[in-house]
């Protein structure tokens, strides 16, 4: 088993949404912490760009940590699906994709 890991110098976050991917598409999202704007593509749209032109993915199903910083939207962090808070997130919709992919 091999871990990629990657540390970058510390950085002020405006805000962050965790979303929840299957590959590179998105399943759901949840902003969360001290965010004062619930997340919607409509909000955040540089984010969701952020993450589907994303190639690099863990695993079939995972999480993506994107926050606003002084340089604009970068990817925090990656994490497993399973081990994630989904916040407050579409459960639904999250059932769904993973029900889907591996009823094939």
């Amino acid at each position: 088993m091999q871990d990629l890991i990657l540390i970058a110098s510390a950085r002020k976050i405006w805000n962050e949404v965790r979303f929840l991917m299957c590959k590179n598409k998105i399943v759901s999202a949840s902003s969360y912490g001290d965010n004062e704007v619930p997340f919607s593509e409509g909000v955040y749209p540089d984010y969701c760009n952020m993450v589907e032109a994303n190639f690099y993915y863990p695993d079939t199903f995972y999480t993506i940590d994107v926050g606003m910083t002084e340089q604009g939207p970068k990817i925090i962090e990656l994490n497993s699906f399973v081990s994630a808070g989904l916040y407050e997130a579409n459960y639904e919709k999250v059932a769904k994709a993973v029900e889907e992919f591996y009823s094939c």
